[in-house]
């Protein structure tokens, strides 16, 4: 029967807990998933009015895959003048009840998809959805393509 020297059995711990603290630091520093690469924002835009020609209230998700957003907010009319801002606006329905805006990288600038889910509407009602994203730096609003089905 072999015996291993005290020193000999603690480069083995030492190594072991070297080898095992390397692996928890690689599963750290590695996503797991996209939407941890990608953090979501969440607003709600109030509806407005009753009966009939009301606007009902919509849950709002922006998917930044930039980095670059760092709140959203409803739109208000000031926005516009900073350009840590950027306004994004689409054509929304009666029937909607959720809405996913997907902010990218593309080549010379930004792209923001729309994408929105709806209960359904018989009437062909549209109705001008605005949000703001506030930038952590700012960028030319200029660059900024909007792409929804609806337009």
């Amino acid at each position: 029967m072999s015996q291993v020297e005290p020193s000999g059995r603690l480069a083995t711990v030492v190594a072991r807990a070297a080898l095992v603290a390397l692996f928890v630091a690689l599963l750290a520093a590695m996503p797991v998933t996209s939407s941890m690469t990608s953090p979501v924002h969440e607003v709600w835009l109030p509806g407005e009015g009753t009966g009939f020609s009301s606007m009902p209230r919509l849950r709002v998700y922006v998917h930044d895959q930039t980095g670059l957003v760092r709140a959203v907010s409803a739109a208000r009319e000031d926005a516009t003048s900073d350009p840590r801002r950027v306004v994004v606006g689409w054509l929304g329905g009666c029937g909607d009840w959720r809405t996913d805006l997907y902010f990218n990288r593309q080549a010379g600038g930004y792209r923001v998809d729309e994408r929105t889910a709806e209960a359904g509407c018989a009437f062909l009602i549209g109705y001008q959805r605005t949000v703001v994203l506030h930038l952590w730096s700012p960028i030319d609003p200029t660059t900024v393509l909007v792409d929804s089905p609806t337009d």
